[in-house]
């Protein structure tokens, strides 16, 4: 869905009551990320909502000197209904939406759930490394202010709100066990760890990549230790894993001097 952006947001949620949910708890939240200098990264909006969700508004605040606006993207809650009403706009220091998803019949909330998807929002890094760039749900955006409010189950409902942080970091970013550099971890790696090791493929600039017990080693081991990840009920392997970030073995043999494409 294409955003429409226009000097002022103005939202009436006229089809919700007056009050309060009581009793329900229903939360915005945004993501984090690490990412170095000069990178553009992504941090969403999620919602959590006891009951079904009809409209929405809030803005998303942050330091527009330290990170600058890249991109806006619908979130999938969003695409699933096609909005009869939904602005997006950018203002310095952040952007506000505004959503009602039916004016008329029939009615097609949104179901209760957790981590409804609404807004990705792209960000590219001013700020040099070992700044920390807070990002979080706000309601001092737009004149007037566009509110930070959750229409659920017929009812205006003021959300609590959980906001994040960008972590700028000089050290390369990867994902632990993505040896292809594809921003998954799959069955592909195991077989590409294993080409690494037995074949002349050549050994990719980020080593920290292939090791997945993060031992410091490339061996068979590493390979294992993704078969356990995926086949072993409930194991796991060390940080940055599932997400991008930096390797906090800060000692070894082992180097990243160029992330994955798939990282910020």
């Amino acid at each position: 869905m294409s955003h429409c952006l226009v000097p002022s947001l103005v939202l009436l949620f006229c089809l919700a009551g007056s009050g309060s949910a009581e009793g329900q708890v229903e939360s915005i939240r945004v993501t984090g990320a690490v990412a170095t200098p000069g990178a553009t990264v992504r941090v969403s909006t999620l919602v959590d909502s006891s009951g079904e969700l009809s409209g929405w508004s809030f803005g998303v605040c942050y330091d527009s000197a330290a990170v600058d606006l890249a991109g806006l993207e619908d979130g999938a809650a969003v695409t699933a209904v096609s909005p009869d009403f939904h602005v997006v706009e950018a203002h310095p220091g952040g952007v506000t939406v505004g959503t009602v998803i039916s004016f008329f019949p029939p009615y097609t909330p949104l179901p209760p759930g957790v981590g409804h998807e609404l807004l990705h929002i792209d960000l590219t890094v001013l700020a040099p490394a070992g700044a920390i760039v807070p990002i979080e749900p706000c309601a001092v955006l737009g004149s007037p202010p566009v509110a930070l409010v959750l229409v659920v189950a017929g009812v205006e409902t003021i959300p609590a709100t959980v906001g994040s942080v960008i972590e700028i970091n000089d050290q390369a970013i990867f994902m632990r066990g993505d040896a292809n550099g594809d921003g998954a971890v799959s069955l592909v790696d195991v077989i590409g760890i294993l080409e690494i090791l037995f074949t002349p493929v050549g050994i990719p600039a980020c080593e920290d990549r292939l090791d997945a017990n993060d031992d410091e080693l490339l061996n068979v081991l590493d390979a294992i230790a993704l078969l356990e990840l995926l086949f072993g009920g409930g194991a796991t392997i060390p940080q940055p894993y599932p997400s991008c970030g930096v390797d906090p073995t800060t000692l070894g043999s082992l180097a990243c001097s160029l992330p994955s494409t798939s990282c910020p």
